[in-house]
């Protein structure tokens, strides 16, 4: 463990010293089986609640992304870290656009029944222009064709 704790505060020195900022990984990445489920739930749910078919331009390897860089492994609303009490899934955010990365958040059972109910308007305004500002940072996503 102190190699570990060197080898980091190492990097972190040189990093300053090059005047390059360090970003570590904030979360743990998700395992194969992790990231199937959360594929298969949302696949699920968009074919429950939009009747697309099974089919999902969205791959596996973007639920990584969108857990790891975009939500950081925690709820989009109220920030419940993924791995305690409450169960995190992923779904679309505004129901009339597409199912892209930029249109994706990860949510409580207790959330998604808000969103499932009354969309985004059942959320606080504040909240709903925090998730918006953070979708928006990583542009807006199309699939080649």
């Amino acid at each position: 463990m102190p190699a570990l704790f060197g080898q980091s505060m190492a990097a972190y020195v040189l990093c300053d010293l090059a005047g390059k900022k360090i970003n570590p990984e904030a979360t743990a990445r998700l395992s194969r089986d992790q990231r199937n489920k959360l594929y298969q739930k949302l696949q699920q749910r968009e074919h429950v609640l939009f009747h697309e078919g099974h089919k999902m331009e969205l791959q596996k390897d973007d639920i990584e992304f969108i857990y790891q860089e975009i939500w950081r492994g925690c709820s989009s609303v109220g920030q419940a870290r993924n791995g305690g009490h409450d169960r995190l899934y992923l779904s679309r955010w505004r129901a009339d656009r597409p199912l892209h990365p930029d249109n994706v958040v990860y949510l409580t059972m207790k959330e998604l029944a808000v969103l499932d109910k009354d969309g985004v308007q059942g959320f606080d305004p504040e909240v709903v222009a925090r998730v918006d500002a953070r979708l928006s940072q990583f542009g807006s996503w199309s699939v080649p064709q």
